[in-house]
C-alpha cells in the first residue's frame, strides 16, 4: 500500500485569536493512500501536537504493516497523537469503504448524514470596532460562536449582541480561572440570547463544574474536558452537553463510541472541528446523525480551501461527494 504524508500551509481570513493563543496560519497534514484516499490531520498545541510530532508519528508508522484491522495494535506500539490517529484511520476507512462501494457512513454502520448541516460561524477575539462589519458578513449563519477571554468577555459579548439577533455560543477555551470569576460574567450577560457556554474554565476544575451545572442560567458544554477517553459518569455531573471532535477523539470509531456514550448519559452532543479543510469537515459530517449541535466552520475560516468537498449556503453545509 502506498501511503504519503503531505503538509499544507493554510492561511486564515482573520487573526484566529483565542484565550490561549492566536495565529493567521495553520499547518495541517494529509495522509494519502494510493494517491486518492485522504485523511486530514489538524494538530492542536493544546494537546502537545506540533509539526515535529506529526512527522515523527509518520516515520514510526512506516515501520508497520498498515491495515484498518490492526490499527489498535499499531497504536499500542507507539506514542501517536490524537489528530494523527484520526488522519490515518479516516484515510483507511475511505479506502476500505470504496472497495465495498459504500459511503463512509454506510461503512461505519451509521444513518445517512444530514443533507444540510446548520453550523455556527466563529468570531475570534478582535477589536470591538471591527465587529459590526464582521457580523454583517456572516449574518446568513443561524448561530454565532464567540471566542472570549476573561478580560474582554463581558464587553465583547454585549457588543456582539448589539449587532445580531442570532443565538450566541460562547466559547471560553478554559479562559476563567475559577467558578467565582466565571459567575461574574454569567451574571452580566444572563439576559442575552446565549444558547450555551463552552468550557469556561480548565478541564482540571472538576469540582467547579459540578457546582456550576445545577446553578447556571445556561447550558454548559464540555470541550477540552473530553479527549479520546472520557469518564461519562463524571462528565454528566459537570455538563449538560459535550463537544466531540474527530481530531481529539483519535478516529471515527472512538468518536462514535463517545457520541453514543454521551447520549446514554443524557448529554447533548455537538460535533465540532479544529481549523481544517473540507476534507476534515466532510469527515465530521459523516457522523452528523449523532449530533444535536454543529460547529463545523473550520474550512470556511480559510482564505482558500485546497479541496472542494463541501458546499455552504445560508449557513448550512452539504457534502459535494
Amino acid at each position: 500500500m502506498k501511503i504519503e504524508l503531505i503538509e499544507k500551509k493554510l492561511e486564515l481570513k482573520v487573526n484566529w485569536k483565542l484565550s490561549r493563543n492566536e495565529t493567521t496560519v495553520k499547518n495541517n497534514f494529509f495522509i494519502v493512500i494510493e494517491n486518492k484516499y485522504i485523511g486530514e490531520i489538524a494538530p492542536n498545541i493544546r494537546y502537545g501536537e506540533t509539526t515535529v510530532v506529526i512527522q515523527s508519528n509518520f516515520n514510526l508508522l512506516l515501520k508497520e504493516n498498515i491495515k484498518l484491522s490492526n490499527l489498535k495494535e499499531i497504536w499500542s506500539r507507539g506514542d501517536y497523537c490524537h489528530s494523527f490517529k484520526f488522519g490515518v484511520e479516516s484515510a483507511l476507512v475511505a479506502f476500505e469503504a470504496s472497495k465495498k462501494n459504500q459511503s463512509v457512513s454506510e461503512f461505519l454502520n451509521l444513518d445517512e448524514p444530514l443533507k444540510e448541516i446548520p453550523t455556527s460561524f466563529s468570531i475570534p477575539i478582535m477589536e470591538e470596532h471591527l465587529l459590526k462589519n464582521y457580523i454583517n458578513e456572516i449574518k446568513r449563519f443561524p448561530f454565532i460562536k464567540v471566542k472570549v477571554n476573561k478580560n474582554n468577555a463581558i464587553s465583547f459579548v454585549k457588543a456582539i449582541a448589539k449587532y445580531t439577533d442570532r443565538p450566541l455560543r460562547i466559547d471560553g477555551n478554559e479562559a476563567w480561572n475559577s467558578l467565582e470569576d466565571y459567575l461574574i460574567f454569567e451574571n452580566e450577560v444572563f439576559d442575552l440570547n446565549i444558547e450555551f457556554i463552552e468550557q469556561p474554565f480548565p478541564a482540571k476544575n472538576i469540582d467547579d463544574y459540578i457546582k456550576l451545572k445545577p446553578i447556571s442560567r445556561f447550558v454548559i458544554m464540555g470541550d477540552e474536558s473530553i479527549e479520546d477517553d472520557a469518564d461519562f459518569e463524571s462528565l454528566s455531573l459537570q455538563f449538560h452537553a459535550v463537544n466531540i471532535k474527530l481530531m481529539k477523539a483519535s478516529g471515527y470509531y472512538n468518536a462514535i463510541k463517545l457520541l453514543k456514550e454521551a447520549k446514554k448519559h443524557h448529554l447533548k452532543t455537538m460535533i465540532g472541528c479544529m481549523i481544517e479543510t473540507s476534507v476534515g469537515i466532510s469527515s465530521a459530517i459523516q457522523l452528523s446523525s449523532l449530533g444535536d449541535y454543529f460547529d463545523l466552520d473550520g474550512s470556511l475560516l480559510l482564505k482558500s480551501d485546497p479541496y472542494n468537498k463541501i458546499f455552504e449556503s445560508l449557513g448550512k453545509l452539504s457534502l459535494l461527494d
